[in-house]
């Protein structure tokens, strides 16, 4: 049996389920107990390499003390939901940010984001230097590859730090010439942090640039005037129309969970709002859903009865 190097330069972090150990190369370290996610890098045999936590950890390790940036930054700020794949399931290199002068070069798995670099706009987290929040929000706008993808991303890391929009706004603004701004400064009007999944921003971005309907309120309260009871708390809600729409992610497939969706969606029909559900697949592929957004505000406009109202403390 192969001894195991000593000393082993390892760091044991807690940041998924099991735990990820990344372990930086040390001469002679060999064997089947070893992978290499990246040159110069060795982990345990036995760990995912597909996982989130151990490709930033790899990432980290791969490239010591430069900055995490994008998807990964905002998985360590706690954006957990932000794991590195494209909407269609295919893995993103993580992005690291050398800042503009760096010479690094990309590798497979790994790609540099040469931008300007302040010191406010690096922080560490749990051992690792990564973009701060609101370089994080901005370099995840900037560089989606879709309006789409920029507000359902920066959506999930707002939700999950303290980053307000408006000072998401000003960063910006003070960054007029940088790449990819103009796609930001399109995504900003539509951002919206009480949004609770990707998806469910997606289906808002086909709300207002496909369907061509006013900017929803996102996941406020509709209830009955009569004994004010709580209805429910709708995904998207147009106010001065009653058209409701609701995104069912994979849980809704539950029959618990669909029998509870059939339960409330009659409740608010019955109080006179108008329901448009929607799927990933509808969300991906919007003109149907469009279409049906659209018929379904014209159908809320002529028929709703409002024997239900928003509390205006959930109306902004």
């Amino acid at each position: 049996m192969q001894p195991i190097p000593d000393p082993l330069v390892a760091r044991p972090w807690r940041l998924g389920a099991p735990p990820e150990r990344v372990i930086r190369a040390v001469a002679g370290a060999r064997g089947p107990l070893w992978t290499r996610p990246h040159r110069g890098v060795l982990a345990w045999s036995a760990l995912d390499p597909s996982a989130t936590s151990f490709r930033v950890l790899a990432a980290a390790e791969a490239e010591p003390g430069v900055p995490l940036g994008t998807w990964a930054a905002a998985w360590m700020h706690g954006a957990q939901d932000l794991d590195g794949e494209w909407a269609t399931g295919v893995p993103q290199d993580v992005v690291f940010c050398p800042g503009r002068s760096g010479r690094r070069m990309a590798r497979p798995g790994l790609r540099p984001l040469r931008s300007e670099l302040d010191d406010e706009d690096v922080v560490v987290v749990r051992g690792i230097p990564v973009t701060s929040p609101v370089r994080t929000a901005f370099d995840l706008g900037r560089t989606a590859p879709n309006l789409d993808t920029a507000v359902a991303d920066v959506d999930c890391l707002l939700r999950h730090t303290r980053v307000a929009v408006p000072a998401l706004a000003a960063y910006t603004a003070r960054r007029p010439g940088w790449k990819g701004v103009p796609l930001l400064r399109a995504a900003l009007p539509l951002l919206d942090p009480r949004s609770r999944s990707r998806p469910e921003s997606r289906m808002r971005v086909v709300w207002v640039r496909d369907a061509g309907l006013p900017l929803p309120l996102c996941n406020a309260e509709v209830r009955s005037r009569q004994g004010r009871r709580l209805l429910g708390i709708p995904d998207l809600l147009d106010p001065a129309s009653g058209l409701v729409g609701e995104y069912d992610g994979g849980y809704h497939r539950d029959p618990d969970q669909h029998g509870a969706d059939n339960v409330r969606e009659e409740r608010l029909e019955e109080h006179g709002l108008v329901v448009v559900r929607a799927t990933w697949r509808q969300v991906i592929e919007p003109s149907a859903l469009a279409q049906r957004l659209r018929a379904g505000y014209s159908l809320a406009q002529r028929t709703s009865t409002r024997r239900w109202y928003v509390p205006p403390s959930r109306r902004s």
